[in-house]
C-alpha cells in the first residue's frame, strides 16, 4: 500500500520506493485500460486528454485523487453517444443531450460533497479513490415539456420502458416542484436518475448511471438566463465580490 515508514510521517517528500510503486501502479492502470479494449476507441484518447488537462501525472498524490474521475469521464464519453441516440429515438427534438461532466467539475463536486476526504491520502483509502462512483450526472440530458400534464406523461413513459438493450431503468425521481423543495433562483424541474444499458458494443458491455431532467418549457427559458449566475454562485470563476466582501 506504500505506507510511510515509522518516523517519516512528518516528511512531505515521497520516498524513492513510494514514487517507484506509484509509477508502477500508473503503468498498470494504463495496461488494464488497454486490456479492456478502449485503446482503439475514443474513450482511451479522452482518458489521456484528461490526464494532460488535469496534470494528474505531475504529482503522485494528484494521480490517485483524480484517476477515478479520469476513468469515469473516458468511459462516459464512450457511452454518451448511445444514450443520446436512445433518447432521441424516444423523444425526438424534445431531448437535448448535455456535455459529459468534465473531470475538473467532477473533482470540485466531490470536494463539496465529501469534505471529510479532503486530507485523506487516497493511496491508503478505498473510499477516497472510488468517491467518484457517487456521481450520477456524468452522462445527462433534458426533455422539454409543455405543462404539468405532459411532464407526468413523460415520467410515466420513462418508468414503463420495456426491458432490452439499449434500455433504461429508473431508480430515483427528484421533484423540485414540491413546495418544500430547495431551489436556486426559482428554477424547478424533475430529475430522473437510473441505469442506462447500451448493451454489448464492440465486445464490451456498456452501462452507466444517467440523469434526465424533465423540464417545463417555461423553466427551460429561465434556466438559459440563470446559468451564468448559477456558475458564479458555485465558484466556477473564482471568488465573487459582494457587498459583504469576498465570497
Amino acid at each position: 500500500e506504500g505506507r510511510p515508514a515509522p518516523g517519516a510521517a512528518d516528511d512531505p517528500r515521497p520516498s524513492a520506493s513510494s514514487v517507484r510503486r506509484d509509477a508502477q501502479a500508473m503503468l498498470r492502470a494504463l495496461e488494464i485500460w488497454r486490456e479492456i479494449g478502449f485503446h482503439s476507441r475514443p474513450g482511451f484518447g479522452r482518458f489521456l486528454e484528461a490526464q494532460q488537462e488535469e496534470g494528474l501525472f505531475s504529482c503522485y498524490l494528484e494521480f490517485w485523487r483524480g484517476i477515478g474521475c479520469a476513468f469515469l469521464h473516458a468511459y462516459a464519453s464512450v457511452v454518451n453517444p448511445h444514450f443520446v441516440s436512445f433518447m432521441v429515438t424516444l423523444f425526438g427534438g424534445r431531448f437535448r443531450g448535455g456535455p459529459v461532466k468534465s473531470t475538473s467539475r467532477m473533482r470540485k463536486k466531490l470536494a463539496e460533497d465529501t469534505p471529510h476526504l479532503a486530507n485523506v491520502d487516497p493511496r491508503h483509502s478505498v473510499e477516497a479513490r472510488t468517491a467518484c462512483g457517487m456521481l450520477g450526472d456524468v452522462v445527462r440530458g433534458s426533455v422539454s415539456c409543455d405543462g404539468g400534464e405532459e411532464m407526468v406523461r413523460i415520467l410515466k413513459q420513462l418508468q414503463q420502458l420495456e426491458s432490452g438493450q439499449p434500455s433504461l431503468q429508473v431508480w430515483r425521481i427528484k421533484n423540485t416542484h414540491r413546495p418544500e423543495a430547495e431551489v436556486i433562483g426559482g428554477y424547478r424541474d424533475v430529475k430522473v436518475l437510473g441505469k442506462f444499458d447500451a448493451g454489448v458494443v464492440d465486445g464490451v458491455h456498456l452501462c452507466v448511471i444517467v440523469e434526465i431532467q424533465v423540464v417545463d418549457t417555461v423553466f427551460l427559458e429561465v434556466k438559459k438566463f440563470m446559468h451564468k449566475a448559477y456558475a458564479l454562485e458555485r465558484g466556477d470563476f473564482g471568488p465573487v465580490f459582494c457587498q459583504a466582501g469576498v465570497k
